[in-house]
């Protein structure tokens, strides 16, 4: 299972996460097409214990959205992804879901621009 979220502040006692595909039970042509990218649905995580906690390839699926309560997360997390994956993984999942990001992230950049143009008139005007 894939943890898509932390809970810092406690308030829920729930978290999404995604189910994992084990790549046993696909043949060899589909597992070959998650290994390239090549199935929408599936997100290809290798055989890495050291990175993921993994004896064996999987794949998260983005079909498997649930939600999981804190009492039945028994063990502390064995793996993680990286910024890079996290990304990638976030917006196949948004794309899956059909949710427009377009609107959050031109404010993000609207946000991010504003944030630059008051540092630099902020050292302009610095004697």
């Amino acid at each position: 299972m894939v943890l898509l979220q932390d809970r810092p502040r406690g308030q829920l006692p729930e978290y999404a996460a995604l189910k994992l595909a084990r790549f046993t039970k696909l043949n060899d042509a589909e597992q070959q097409r998650v290994r390239d990218g090549e199935e929408p649905a599936l997100f290809y995580l290798a055989k890495d214990e050291a990175r993921y906690g993994l004896k064996q390839e999987n794949a998260v699926d983005l079909n498997s959205l649930v939600r999981v309560h804190a009492s039945a997360i028994l063990t502390k997390p064995v793996g993680h992804l990286d910024v890079n994956e996290v990304d990638v993984l976030g917006r196949r999942l948004a794309k899956f879901l059909d949710i427009d990001l377009g609107p959050d992230i031109k404010a993000g950049i609207a946000e991010r621009w504003e944030a630059i143009v008051a540092a630099q008139q902020a050292r302009r005007s610095q004697p």
